[in-house]
């Protein structure tokens, strides 16, 4: 879905409201602040509240800040399209935290990477059909287009939630956290 969310914000900036490459690639640069703030914090949030807390935290923010995207971005404010993608960044990334952890966390050393790599395949596999998605879903490249299509990452992204809630454990042993992200992750 992050692919697909690049794909339709880059035609957004560029067909939608007119900029060039340069200034949407600018526009993007609080995405890769708000994931690394999602990186920094997911770890710690996985300690306090456990991966279905933090996934949950993370994929409501992720909607948050498309559905900021949808409200104030697309009504043709680059700088809001830059907020919202930045508030979705910390999301994606603190989702993306709480997954490699859910699917490692339980497997033995000498399979970690193995479930790591399927992992990370499930996730690119994903990214593809998301794009495919919302090339679909936007191929008239109207505002309607890209709101649908934002909407349905939205909806996507509540599934997500719905599945995060009934199938991630609530807080992984101290232990274990500990043995693989550190002492300040316990």
């Amino acid at each position: 879905m992050t692919s697909g969310l690049a794909f339709t914000l880059t035609l957004v900036v560029q067909q939608l409201m007119g900029y060039s490459p340069i200034a949407t690639g600018a526009a993007f640069l609080p995405a890769g602040v708000g994931g690394m703030v999602g990186g920094t914090l997911a770890p710690r949030a996985v300690a306090k509240m456990g991966l279905r807390g933090t996934a949950l935290t993370s994929i409501a923010t992720f909607a948050a800040g498309i559905a900021l995207v949808i409200v104030f971005g697309l009504n043709g404010s680059i700088v809001w399209v830059a907020v919202g993608y930045g508030v979705a960044g910390i999301g994606i990334v603190g989702t993306a935290v709480a997954s490699m952890i859910a699917a490692t966390m339980r497997i033995g050393q000498e399979r970690r990477g193995a479930a790591a790599g399927l992992l990370s395949t499930s996730q690119q596999l994903g990214g593809g059909i998301g794009a495919a998605l919302a090339a679909v879903i936007g191929a008239s490249a109207t505002l309607t287009a890209y709101r649908t299509t934002l909407a349905t990452f939205i909806v996507l992204l509540g599934i997500a939630a719905m599945i995060a809630g009934t199938r991630f454990v609530l807080r992984p042993e101290t232990s274990e956290m500990t043995r693989q992200h550190g002492p300040e992750a316990a």
